[in-house]
């Protein structure tokens, strides 16, 4: 056989009986993928979500009492909800804890002294139980067409811009220090010359159809980021972090060289509170001591987490479809109630663990840029999340700064805290890039119908500018009440027309209470 010859048959050669087999289950190639490209996929979006779980732990640590526990119940939470949503939708989706739910939770517990972290668990979990009620009911066969077509149009751009913004800000492209990055000469102005050449990279292979941008320039990034580290940024030359440090800091986060030791499942598990919605979160003492009324704060906190849970979930999933082209004419996606029934039912058992709330992520759009179109690539990032149960180690490969503790530190929660305040700049932006994609929704918009544009201005200033995408909606829904009634079209309004406004007004009260 010659060579031409040979090389035509290992192209044509059968895939084997387990990869037909995986291929078959998640219809794989029935939808124009390969099993190679899903578990590349899989890998890379595993890589850059990753991240917001250090992102998480930094947020609710300090209120939960403990980072390892937190980290912990984060990633369990993740991993279950990611491996089934992989299986039962059968889409290249991630769960995830939400960072702008679990900034919520902070923020509520700041606002009312007396509140314990524990008190909000048992608020999440009666949450939790009403929305997958919610979903369960005939309601949740239309939450997502309960919402005026002007509104879901909304959400895909609302989530974009939303998200572009929020990784560009941890990526260190929007901050008061951007012209000092820019113009200095150590490791961090060389990474941030690293992600502008990146940016403009990522424009030029999306406008010359170069497959898989964000997968190939997020495995070029890191790999400059330790040659640069390691190799060129001594400070015997430049002044920046010496190899030495590059190294000692990143070996830190597995091995105990400073005396300290670093994260394992074991002390993970040790330092759960299991069960601390039903063993301390009845307990309203202190709150009550300071004057606080715990049967308001309680009603507050179901409500506002129960509609930020859904609307979310909503918001996100239609972005991420809109981002992987699955989101239809109608602007719904298929089997979609089956995805909230997944995220409904994980966030039941996630207060248990003491784990906020979590969502789709909108990240999951890094697995449709990487043409993921099947659960398998879910899979695979579970598999991920699975290894992150065990060990911090994947942290030392991707994190763009680590912070040090000292040497001889004895005690973990010490060296947890510090690495728990890491940096992901090359994640957060290989995701703002991939979120690019949900733009594509401004072609749906009717700009010449005044009854469309408002209340899809509205709910994009709510998302965007407000950063909360329950109060979008809202603002959404109210614009879009407002406008049938000044068009005296009676007829529109029915019990649930009527009551999906009235719901989000009294969301608005109580969110500024």
């Amino acid at each position: 056989m010659s060579a031409a010859e040979n090389a035509i048959a290992v192209k044509t050669r059968e895939p084997s009986k387990v990869s037909k087999a995986i291929g078959s289950f998640f219809h794989v190639y029935e939808r124009g993928s390969t099993i190679r490209s899903e578990i590349g996929a899989g890998i890379g979006s595993f890589l850059i979500a990753v991240a917001a779980f250090l992102m998480n732990t930094q947020i609710i640590g300090e209120a939960y009492g403990s980072y390892a526990g937190s980290y912990l119940a984060v990633a369990l939470v993740s991993f279950i909800g990611t491996l089934l949503l992989g299986i039962l939708f059968n889409r290249p989706i991630v769960q995830c804890c939400n960072l702008s739910l679990s900034t919520a939770l902070v923020s509520m517990i700041t606002a009312n002294a007396g509140l314990t972290y524990a008190n909000m668990m048992t608020i999440t979990f009666f949450s939790a139980l009403l929305s997958l009620a919610v979903v369960i009911s005939p309601l949740g066969k239309k939450l997502t067409t309960i919402l005026p077509l002007s509104i879901r149009k909304a959400l895909p751009i609302g989530v974009c811009l939303f998200t572009m913004i929020q990784a560009l800000s941890h990526a260190g492209f929007i901050s008061d220090n951007v012209i000092s990055n820019v113009g200095s000469m150590d490791l961090q102005g060389f990474y941030f010359l690293l992600m502008v050449l990146a940016s403009i990279a990522f424009v030029c292979m999306k406008i010359f159809h170069v497959r898989k941008a964000t997968f190939r320039l997020f495995g070029t990034l890191l790999g400059l980021m330790w040659a640069g580290g390691i190799l060129f940024y001594m400070a015997s030359f430049i002044g920046g972090s010496t190899a030495t440090i590059v190294v000692y800091e990143r070996l830190n986060l597995i091995i105990a060289t400073d005396g300290a030791l670093p994260y394992n499942i074991s002390l993970g598990f040790s330092s759960v509170d299991w069960g601390m919605c039903f063993t301390k979160g009845f307990d309203f003492s202190a709150l009550i001591e300071n004057g606080g009324n715990p049967a308001l704060v309680f009603i507050q906190g179901v409500i506002v987490f129960l509609v930020l849970s859904l609307y979310t979930n909503v918001s996100n999933l239609n972005a991420v479809a809109e981002a992987g082209d699955y989101l239809t004419d109608e602007i719904i996606v298929d089997n979609e109630r089956r995805v909230f029934l997944i995220t409904s039912a994980i966030n039941v058992v996630a207060p248990i663990l003491g784990a906020p709330i979590s969502t789709v992520s909108a990240s999951s759009a890094v697995s449709s840029d990487n043409e993921a179109k099947t659960g398998l690539s879910s899979v695979i990032a579970a598999i991920g999340f699975f290894v992150c149960l065990f060990t911090w180690a994947v942290f030392a490969l991707t994190a763009t700064q680590t912070h040090g503790v000292g040497m001889w530190i004895s005690e973990s929660e010490v060296k947890l805290q510090a690495y728990a305040q890491d940096v992901f700049a090359f994640a957060d932006l290989m995701v703002a890039l991939a979120a690019l994609d949900m733009l594509r929704g401004f072609r749906k918009v009717d700009v010449h119908n005044i009854d469309e544009l408002i209340p899809f201005a509205a709910t994009l200033v709510g998302m965007v500018i407000l950063g909360d995408f329950a109060l979008g909606i809202g603002l959404g829904l109210i614009f879009d009440a407002v406008i049938r009634l000044a068009r005296r079209q009676w007829t529109s309004f029915n019990p649930t027309t009527i009551a999906a406004p009235a719901v989000s007004l009294l969301y608005l009260v109580l969110a500024v209470i």
